[in-house]
């Protein structure tokens, strides 16, 4: 078993292969700019996404303490 463990090895990743962890960062500070409710779509259309992905970022958002969840259909606002 003549394995050649001094060569390194690994993946070659880009910038583009590996999403930005702060992305809900992103949508904290745009639901903050804003002064009324924000809803599901104006993220959506704000991000260039679309269902989960936005989902998964506002949920990030809320748990982070920077976004409060108004409820099912009332949107979300910035916490103070």
């Amino acid at each position: 078993m003549g394995r050649n463990f001094n060569r390194p090895f690994g993946i070659p990743l880009t910038d583009d292969d590996i999403r930005s962890p702060g992305r809900w960062r992103e949508v904290a500070d745009f639901i903050r700019q804003r002064i009324d409710v924000v809803y599901f779509c104006d993220v959506c259309e704000h991000l260039g996404l679309k269902g989960s992905c936005v989902s998964r970022l506002l949920a990030q958002a809320v748990l982070s303490g920077k976004v409060r969840n108004l409820g099912h259909q009332k949107g979300w606002i910035a916490t103070k």
